[in-house]
């Protein structure tokens, strides 16, 4: 059987608590997707500072933030307006070389993508890299703070009111698919990151 995918984000916790949150979903594989891998506010999960915490925690720490991170390096990935233009990311060949090594890691592992927010609604893991897991069939569960675990079609819920959408059988029938869409590039014009401007600390992306 394949193995189960999840998105969490470390926010403040320290590394027991994280550990401790990793387990209750039994997953043993942490794929950090933060392009830069360090934070000001949570320095215990910098990058060489978690991965030897995980030593002996039967947690393996694989970095992919250089391929499925949210700050593209390419002109071509922005958008008009100097914003990570999710869309066009989806679509390049290390984004998609990051989604194909999580469909293999899924042959061995239950795995986590980490990423900084504890809230999926505002962060690229949920807004860029799990539409693309849910399109090959694989929509990944958000694990959120005390282990309480939000399936992809309860996030898109989530997402859909955040940004006034009603829930009404009128509007879901019309086109669902198209509503998330819409909400997920209302989303990442808040959110995402923008070329030349360097986020705030918890924006890891």
């Amino acid at each position: 059987m394949p193995g189960r995918i999840f998105t969490l984000g470390h926010s403040t916790l320290d590394i027991d608590s994280f550990v401790e949150l990793c387990q209750s979903a039994e997953i043993d594989a942490i794929a950090d997707v933060r392009s830069v891998p360090y934070s000001r506010m949570a320095p215990q999960h910098n990058r060489e500072t978690i991965q030897s915490a995980f030593e002996g925690r039967r947690l393996v720490y694989v970095y992919m933030g250089n391929l499925l991170g949210g700050r593209p390096t390419r002109p071509s990935l922005f958008n008009n307006n100097g914003r990570a233009d999710y869309v066009a990311m989806r679509q390049s060949s290390e984004f998609m070389e990051g989604i194909a090594r999580i469909r293999k890691g899924l042959e061995q592992f239950n795995i986590g993508l980490m990423c900084g927010e504890e809230d999926p609604v505002t962060c690229h893991r949920a807004l860029l890299i799990a539409p693309a897991l849910a399109a090959i069939g694989l929509p990944p569960s958000h694990l959120r703070k005390g282990g309480r675990l939000e399936s992809h079609r309860q996030f898109e819920d989530r997402l859909l009111e955040a940004n006034g959408v009603m829930l009404s059988q009128g509007d879901l029938f019309l086109n669902r698919q198209t509503l998330v869409e819409q909400a997920i590039e209302s989303m990442a014009d808040r959110h995402a990151y923008r070329s030349g401007f360097e986020p705030n600390d918890q924006a890891s992306e």
